[in-house]
C-alpha cells in the first residue's frame, strides 16, 4: 500500500502542479443499484444454490481535460448484500488515477495506478473466464507508458505495467507480473488502400513463488478498413516461453529446474458500424496471467457482441464469450484445463447523459479442472444516476 499512496500522491502533485494549464475540473459523483438473481452463487457443480443479491455501488469521479492533459480519478465502493446468504454479505472497494500528457506535438505519455478489494465469485469472469470463490483479492496495478507519431505515416507505442495479486486464503496462490509491450504501425495505404502494417513485441514474467514463468512473443499483421463500416485487423507471430520451478528436499537444499517450450500467439478483430447497428468479433490466443492459480494460463479466447439502437433512448444488444485456459507447465506433467462460455442479452434506456435503466440476462456454463460442469443464470436489473457538481 505504501507504494500505492506514493503513486496516488505523485497523480495529485501533477495536478496541482500543472494547475496553470488546467482547465476547470469535473466532479460527478454517482451511484449504481442493482437487483440480481443468480441460480447458482457458489457456482457449485452439483449443489446449486439460488439467492437474490441486491448491489449498492456509490462513487465519486474528478474528470480533467485541456488541449494538452487529460486526468481520470475515480473511487466507488461496491456494497453486497444477499437476501438469504447474509453471512456473504461484504463490501468491494476500487481506488484509480489516469493521467496523460502531451509533451510535444508528436509525443504523449500516459500513467496509471489502480488498488482493488474484491471477493465475487465471477469477479474476472467478463474478462478471462476464471471462477473464484469469496475469498478476498488484494489488487494493484501500475502502468506507463508513450505514443510517439514519427512521421505522418509511422507511430510507435510502448508500455510497461507491473500487477500484484494477493489473497487471504491459502487456497490461492500470491503472485505479481511485471511486462513490456511495444508496437509499430505504419500507414500503407499506398501500396494497399486503407491500410496498415503491424508489428507487435513483448516480454512478460509471471511469479507464482516456487514457479517463473518468461514468456517473450512477436506478431506481425495488419488492419484494413474494408469499407465505411467495416474494419478488420489481423496479428499472427510465435512465442518462446521459459519455465522455472524451485522444488526444496528433505535436506533443506533448494533445486531448480528449468526448461521452454513454444507456441502461436494471435489477435483478430472485425467490427461493424452504422447509424443503428454495431458489432464486434474478436479473437486471441497468448500467455497470460492466472489469478490465484499456480502458473500462468495459454489463453484462447472468442468474443462477440451485437448492439442495435432502436432511437436516442432504447438500445439493445447481445453478446458471447469463450474461454479456453490451459496450464501446461512442462517441468510439472500436468495439464488443468479450464473453459467457460456465456451469453447475454440486454435492454437499455437512456433517460439523459446521466441517468440510464439497464435489464439483463446472463447464462454461463463452466467446466473446471476436473472435468466437472457447472452452469448458472443471471437476471440483472439496473439504474445508475451521477449528477456533475463542477464543469467547465
Amino acid at each position: 500500500m505504501g507504494i500505492l499512496r506514493l503513486g496516488v500522491m505523485c497523480v495529485v502533485i501533477l495536478t496541482g502542479y500543472t494547475d496553470r494549464v488546467l482547465g476547470n475540473m469535473t466532479v460527478i459523483p454517482g451511484l449504481l443499484l442493482n437487483e440480481r438473481y443468480n441460480s447458482n452463487i457458489y457456482n457449485s457443480v452439483d449443489n446449486e444454490e439460488a439467492d437474490i443479491i441486491t448491489t449498492c455501488t456509490p462513487g465519486i469521479k474528478l474528470l480533467e481535460k485541456t488541449e494538452r492533459l487529460d486526468v481520470d480519478l475515480s473511487t466507488h465502493a461496491l456494497c453486497y448484500f444477499y437476501k438469504t446468504n447474509d453471512q456473504e454479505n461484504t463490501i468491494d472497494q476500487n481506488y484509480s488515477g489516469q493521467v496523460s500528457y502531451n509533451l510535444h506535438q508528436r509525443l504523449r505519455v500516459s500513467s496509471l495506478v489502480m488498488h482493488q478489494i474484491d471477493s465475487r465469485i465471477d469477479r474476472e469472469i467478463d474478462e478471462t473466464g476464471l471462477i473464484f470463490d469469496t475469498s478476498k483479492r488484494r489488487l494493484t496495478k501500475y502502468s506507463g507508458g508513450f505514443k510517439y507519431i514519427a512521421t505522418e505515416k509511422a507511430t510507435a507505442q510502448m508500455i510497461g505495467s507491473y500487477a500484484d495479486y494477493k489473497f487471504d486464503s491459502d487456497k490461492y496462490v500470491d503472485s505479481w507480473n511485471a511486462g513490456l509491450d511495444a508496437s509499430m504501425i505504419i500507414d500503407i495505404s499506398e501500396l494497399l488502400e486503407s491500410t496498415t502494417d503491424r508489428t507487435r513485441f513483448g516480454y512478460h514474467r509471471y511469479d507464482y513463488g516456487q514457479s517463473i514463468i518468461d514468456n517473450y512473443y512477436l506478431m506481425v499483421g495488419f488492419g484494413h478498413n474494408i469499407s465505411e463500416v467495416v474494419t478488420f485487423s489481423l496479428d499472427f507471430g510465435g512465442r518462446y516461453t521459459h519455465y522455472t520451478d524451485t522444488s526444496e528436499l528433505d535436506t533443506g537444499e533448494t533445486v531448480e529446474s528449468k526448461t521452454g517450450n513454444q507456441g502461436w500467439v494471435g489477435d483478430m478483430s472485425v467490427s461493424y458500424r452504422q447509424q443503428f447497428w454495431t458489432g464486434q468479433l474478436n479473437l486471441s490466443r497468448n500467455i497470460e496471467n492466472a489469478s490465484g492459480r499456480t502458473n500462468a494460463t495459454e489463453r484462447s479466447s472468442i468474443n462477440g457482441s451485437l448492439n442495435y439502437r432502436f432511437s436516442e433512448n432504447i438500445s439493445c444488444g447481445l453478446s458471447t464469450s469463450y474461454y479456453l485456459n490451459q496450464t501446461n507447465n512442462p517441468l510439472e506433467n500436468v495439464t488443468d484445463t479450464e473453459k467457460t462460455w456465456q451469453a447475454a442479452g440486454s435492454l437499455i434506456y437512456t433517460y439523459s447523459k446521466d441517468v440510464n435503466l439497464k435489464i439483463g440476462y446472463a447464462y454461463s456454463r463452466t467446466k473446471n479442472e476436473a472435468d466437472q460442469t457447472s452452469t448458472r443464470n443471471v437476471i440483472d436489473f439496473q439504474i445508475y444516476c451521477q449528477i456533475p457538481l463542477m464543469e467547465s
